[in-house]
Order: structure tokens, then C-alpha cells, then sequence
């Protein structure tokens, strides 16, 4: 879930929810900040990393200075990257099918040892609209890489996506693969072969999951991964 920010409220978009219902799954919502996740993850069949603020330059920058950040900075959440770096990594041991969404993308590759741009449009322009300024969303084009796996997953090449984004992947780490782009060279998709289910994009399929079935296949197909490992 997204920890408290303006409120003292955890939420989590209703997007998520409904896809997951959809696809015929119960959601589960985990707030951040809890110290043992452990128990937390042996109730789970899939994990669904979601979207949200931006993850500490500090988990993959080792001489990150705040000054270096865009202005002004996007918030971030030392409890909810704890949280969510021990979950992941506890799902992973498990071999749990994995849908990391937006933020869930960038963190997959951070906790794989990869690293992030600080800021899309100081690296990419604003040729294309990723959803800057913050809480906003943009529209535009992916293309997938031909014969992938994520290709084969949506059964699409090239579609429109809903973005809401202001950092991407940089250094792509070891065991992720690029598998999708938007038109202006941001990394929109990775794919990790070694791993039996995950899908990771940067995009924002909830967004789109009730009226476009190509966006609601990731969850279903999420869903029927986790009855496939049971």
C-alpha cells in the first residue's frame, strides 16, 4: 500500500483491486513498516509490487546527495522501501509469480543491483509525456522486443499505455533483459528468464485493466500462474 503522505491514511488505488477481482484473485494489502514480512508472504500466491513515489536514492547511489534530486523532489518512504525490499526478496526465494508495476519495476531492478535516472526528462525530454509533473498520467506507445516473452504474454507488439512516472531504469541489472521502449528509448519493460513468472513494466496496466483486456491479461494471467504453482 502507499503509506500516509497528506493524510494519515495507507491507500492503494482501486485500479489494483479491481484487476485482481477481475482476473478472479483476492487482494491482499499489505501497509508498509512491518519488522517481520515473513509471515506476511507465506500467505501469498503472487506478489503485485505497485506503483507510488519514488524509491530512496540512497538504496542504489552510494554517494547520492540530496542536491542531486530534481526540484522539487518526488517524496520518498524509507518504511515502504524496507518493507517492500524484504518482501521481494522473500518472494523470490519462493518463486512466486511477480507483476512489478511503475515503482515496483524500478525496485525489482534496484534490489537486483541496478540503478535508476533521478529524473526521465533531464535524460529523455519532454517529447513524450511519462506522467510529469507527479499524479498526472500520459499516454503513449510501447513497443515490445519481438519474440519475447512478455510479446508472447500480451500477444502485441506496439500499444498505447498509461504513464505516470518521473524516474526509469539507468543501469539494467544483471539477469533483467529489456524487453519493451517507449519512443523516445525509456525503458518501459524488463523481463528476467531465470525466474518462472515475472513480468515487470513500467507502465501503469491497472490503469487501463476495465476497458482494455490486453492491459487486464497481466493480472489474469498473474492469477493463473499462482493456481499453476500451488
Amino acid at each position: 500500500m502507499y503509506p500516509p503522505v497528506l493524510d494519515e491514511n495507507y491507500t492503494l488505488p482501486r485500479g489494483y483491486v479491481g484487476a485482481v477481482r477481475r482476473a478472479g484473485g483476492t487482494p491482499l494489502p499489505f501497509p508498509p513498516g512491518e519488522q517481520d514480512p515473513d509471515p506476511w508472504v507465506e500467505t501469498l500466491d503472487g506478489l503485485i509490487l505497485a506503483g507510488g513515489g519514488d524509491v530512496d536514492p540512497s538504496n542504489y547511489l552510494d554517494d547520492f546527495d540530496p542536491s542531486m534530486a530534481s526540484s522539487p523532489p518526488e517524496r520518498v518512504n524509507p518504511d515502504r522501501d524496507g518493507t517492500e525490499l524484504q518482501v521481494l526478496q522473500l518472494a523470490m526465494e519462493r518463486k512466486i509469480p511477480i507483476l512489478a508495476i511503475c515503482r515496483g519495476c524500478q525496485l525489482l531492478n534496484v534490489h537486483l543491483g541496478g540503478s535508476l535516472h533521478l529524473h526521465v526528462p533531464d535524460q529523455f525530454g519532454d517529447q513524450i509525456t511519462h506522467g510529469v509533473p507527479a499524479h498526472s498520467f500520459g499516454k503513449h506507445s510501447v513497443e515490445l522486443v519481438s519474440g519475447s516473452s512478455l510479446e508472447a504474454k500480451l500477444e502485441a507488439t506496439s500499444f498505447e499505455i498509461f504513464s505516470s512516472h518521473h524516474q526509469a531504469v539507468d543501469r539494467v541489472a544483471e539477469g533483467l533483459t529489456v524487453v519493451g521502449k517507449a519512443p523516445d528509448g525509456c525503458i518501459e519493460a524488463v523481463d528476467m528468464e531465470s525466474y518462472p513468472w515475472l513480468v515487470a513494466v513500467q507502465w501503469h496496466p491497472e490503469e487501463g485493466a476495465e476497458s482494455d483486456p490486453l492491459q487486464q491479461r497481466l493480472f489474469d494471467q498473474l492469477v493463473e500462474a499462482t493456481r499453476e504453482t500451488r
